[in-house]
């Protein structure tokens, strides 16, 4: 009786940009959480993209964490899980999606601003003194350089082929249930763009259509639910940057 009053879902919510403050609240929300007999973890996802490199952080700790409580990992989409959001989406023992949710979006962008025009119009000379040659890349104040754009797109590239090769292996099992083959995956998920939940059972990057709500009602009903992450600031974070394009990148030299 005693061990069922301890039973738990424990609830995270990762709102907002995938960044190395979402990670580390991710792990701070863990502590002291073996406390309690936990039979699921649920992560609902509702993010534009981010860091691959903190999505997979992310990936490893909830995967150390189901190990230690030997509870397995559901995964799901809300509005939007785009580019990096993804690798933490599929690595779920199971991954669900709401009806409307929207999903994919493996590419990434660099948007950058160019102030020439508008120091040359006040008179104003930026100066820069640094070492090393390729020390100064993407200089907002000189014109944009094609070595720098060059640069910038094998980038962005090796990081949209790091992220599909993840995703195809986390969810291969389910790509060979399906019996799809790689021309299959690539041309109706990888390269697809954006897609909706329907089309993503159906090649395989989720696999049901559900809301976290409605399965702990089914599957888990009576079992007390733990929020493990506050969702204060993330909400906020959300309504400003959960916007319907691609993850943009930001330098500081």
């Amino acid at each position: 009786m005693i061990g069922h009053l301890r039973e738990r879902i424990l609830h995270v919510k990762l709102y907002g940009p995938i960044d190395q403050a979402i990670t580390v609240k991710l792990h701070q929300s863990f502590k002291n959480k073996q406390l309690y007999d936990i039979q699921l973890i649920a992560v609902s996802i509702n993010s534009h993209g981010g860091s691959l490199i903190q999505a997979k952080n992310i990936c490893t700790a909830l995967k150390y964490f189901s190990q230690k409580t030997s509870a397995p990992v559901y995964t799901f989409a809300e509005d939007m899980v785009l580019n990096s959001a993804n690798l933490i989406l599929s690595s779920g023992n199971k991954v669900f999606a709401g009806k409307y949710s929207l999903l994919g979006d493996f590419g990434y962008s660099y948007q950058g601003f160019g102030y020439k025009g508008l120091l040359e119009n006040y008179n104003v000379k930026a100066e820069f003194v640094h070492s090393g040659e390729q020390k100064v890349k993407l200089n907002p104040f000189q014109d944009l350089k094609q070595e720098d754009a060059q640069w910038m797109k094998n980038y962005l590239l090796e990081r949209e082929y790091d992220l599909k090769s993840s995703v195809i292996q986390t969810r291969a099992q389910k790509f060979h249930d399906l019996k799809l083959s790689n021309e299959q995956v690539n041309k109706e998920l990888l390269d697809k763009g954006m897609i909706e939940a329907e089309q993503a059972k159906q090649i395989g990057l989720i696999d049901g259509i559900k809301t976290f709500e409605e399965l702990a009602h089914e599957q888990y009903h009576g079992v007390k639910i733990l929020d493990a992450i506050p969702t204060g600031s993330f909400t906020n974070n959300l309504l400003k940057s959960n916007t319907l394009i691609s993850n943009s990148l930001s330098f500081i030299q």
